[in-house]
């Protein structure tokens, strides 16, 4: 396989002249193709920047027959799809032995506290002392 350097042709070891991939992907849709794939990496990398998670963006190219009968002419159809990444919180939970989800430790016993008024007699305010 050589390229062509002055027109970015490819040939193959079959001598068939291979047009770049990107050629028709500017053309593709009048162009619309080549702007839905650049807009779609700028927000990816941007989002992925921000957030500090992978995302991905996935071209997919369909082409299929024109027509039964006719060789030389084919349908190409395309299709971008852009998974921005997602900055999601997660919380810790503890599961019991029913399989239950609970924010507290089963296998931890739990301390009897209560609240303690501010305003009792045996607590002196440390604040008062300086």
């Amino acid at each position: 396989m050589t390229v062509d350097t002055t027109t970015g042709e490819i040939t193959d070891d079959t001598a068939r002249r291979i047009r770049p991939f990107a050629d028709w992907m500017a053309e593709q849709r009048n162009g619309a193709l080549h702007t839905e794939l650049s807009q779609g990496l700028n927000d990816l990398v941007d989002a992925v920047n921000g957030v500090g998670r992978s995302g991905t963006l996935t071209l997919v190219v369909k082409v299929q027959p024109a027509s039964k009968h006719g060789e030389g002419s084919v349908l190409v159809a395309d299709d971008v799809k852009v998974k921005l990444p997602q900055e999601r919180g997660e919380a810790l939970y503890f599961v019991d032995a029913d399989a239950n989800l609970s924010r507290q430790n089963p296998a931890q016993p739990s301390l009897p506290l209560r609240e303690v008024p501010r305003t009792a007699p045996e607590l002196k305010d440390v604040t008062d002392a300086q």
